[in-house]
């Protein structure tokens, strides 16, 4: 009886770790845990699905790719950082798909890649169906592959995308 259960944990265990997970994210509402601490907590090739609502924390995404994407697409997902500060930040190798997310804040800015050169550079980014509107910033640079599709700026204070070392990527589109 105690094999069947050890070989069971076993196999349990190795499923766990060689699948994606995904996450579902409500609005905090005070006794939850942020969108950081989670971020913070789950494995490498995490897909996060996010309920309607407004975030108002900035979020660093570091040595692992996880996706942040709105669960429903009829519903709006509204990323509001505080001033001065970056919705997501992608850094020392992490990366991801961010996904059906608006975007705005006076003075702050949407998504960036780190420009620390003492750190590795950002991995691979896929920016789909998301839109800028009223944001200081929708900064999208030093990630090592691109793919931007169907995104939506409007009044921004400005908007870069930096390609330096891309353009002859087969995978920046």
């Amino acid at each position: 009886m105690q094999i069947p259960l050890f070989l069971f944990g076993f196999i349990s265990l190795y499923s766990t770790a060689s699948s994606d997970d995904t996450v579902i994210i409500y609005p905090s509402s005070g006794n939850q845990q942020t969108l950081q601490q989670i971020i913070n907590y789950v494995a490498n090739h995490t897909t996060i699905l996010i309920k309607p609502g407004i975030y108002t924390e900035s979020i660093v995404i570091e040595k692992k790719s996880v996706s942040i994407i709105a669960q429903n697409s009829d519903q709006v997902v509204k990323f509001q950082p505080l001033l001065n500060n970056i919705a997501i930040l992608y850094r020392n190798g992490g990366g991801g798909q961010v996904k059906g997310i608006l975007f705005t804040g006076k003075n702050a800015t949407g998504i960036s890649g780190s420009r620390n050169d003492q750190e590795k550079p950002p991995g691979m980014i896929d920016i789909s169906n998301c839109t800028f509107t009223d944001i200081g910033n929708g900064v999208i640079n030093r990630f090592t592959q691109i793919s931007i599709v169907g995104v939506v700026v409007n009044r921004a204070q400005w908007f870069s995308i930096e390609l330096r070392g891309l353009i002859n990527d087969p995978f920046t589109t």
